[in-house]
């Protein structure tokens, strides 16, 4: 096996992992959420956001690790791939930090 097909089995079973994680806790998840935000709309974006972050973040992490001193493409191409990632996982975080903070605290206590 070569470095570039270990590395991208490496991938590979860092997103079986994390889509496992986000299939073994979706029920769950979703009825928490439901409770905690009031509606089921907004359980679904925050589930979404959830689900997001439980892909990403695994997989920056795995981009993170460099095989060797290869000079393959592949590995050249990581980290723009890694950074861009890094990029999305923050925009979607700030973007839930700012609609939770618009969010009347009015509205959220009487959807309870």
């Amino acid at each position: 096996m070569t470095r570039e097909s270990l590395f991208l089995s490496g991938l590979a079973i860092s997103l079986a992992a994390s889509f496992s994680v986000i299939f073994y806790l979706r029920t769950h998840l979703k009825n928490v959420l439901i409770d905690l935000c009031g509606t089921p709309e907004r359980a679904a974006f925050w589930a979404s956001i959830t689900h997001i972050t439980l892909v990403l973040n695994p997989l920056i992490m795995a981009l993170m690790y460099k095989p060797g001193l290869n000079n393959a493409m592949l590995f050249e191409v990581r980290k723009p791939i890694m950074l861009a990632l890094t990029g999305l996982v923050m925009t979607v975080m700030l973007m839930s930090l700012f609609i939770s903070l618009f969010v009347p605290r009015q509205a959220r206590m009487a959807d309870k």
